[in-house]
């Protein structure tokens, strides 16, 4: 009735017994756990202490295509130590120039702009430091010299940070739009 049973064949004389135990292992679970456990804390260990999110969104279009796109940068402090010596370094293609705006009270302006190649432009921020949990946000507005028909694709960015360990980088996620 698809239930299994286990059985043995063992001869007994009369007045005889045998005595049967069954043991089942947990080695294997036991085991198991520690490797979780262990990868849990490797990881927390491991992981980057500066979190870079990067998130674009079309101001100004006409019919014939995308012509303005504010570009946002998050930056977080994720570890209760701080960290020096951060440098936010983003590409753009230069296809598309910076916008320079006016009424950015508290904003942090690029340091600088350089030309990378042919192909893009690079936009770096130098921070001396983010306290424990801090977070920044690096914002900016590009105009495209024509206009943009179709997906855009915004390169990742970069966050270099020294730490106690040592130079450190994590990037950003890619944005499509």
């Amino acid at each position: 009735n698809g239930v299994t049973y286990m059985t043995w064949n063992i001869p007994l004389k009369p007045q005889e017994s045998y005595n049967l135990s069954v043991r089942t292992s947990y080695n294997i679970l036991v085991i198991l756990a520690a490797i979780i456990i262990a990868g849990i804390i490797l990881y927390y260990l491991f992981r980057s202490p500066i979190l870079l999110y990067k998130r674009a969104k079309i101001v100004a279009s006409t019919e014939e295509g995308v012509t303005e796109i504010r570009v946002k940068l998050h930056l977080k402090n994720r570890s209760g130590r701080e960290i020096r010596n951060v440098k936010v370094i983003d590409r753009h293609p230069k296809i598309v120039s910076l916008v320079e705006e006016e009424n950015t009270i508290g904003a942090l302006r690029p340091t600088k702009m350089l030309s990378a190649d042919k192909v893009h432009s690079l936009l770096m921020w130098n921070l001396d430091a983010l306290e424990p949990y801090e977070e920044r946000l690096l914002t900016y507005t590009i105009r495209s010299k024509l206009n943009i028909v179709g997906n855009i694709h915004l390169h990742t960015a970069k966050a270099r940070f020294h730490t106690k360990s040592g130079d450190r980088t994590t990037n950003s996620n890619d944005v499509l739009l």
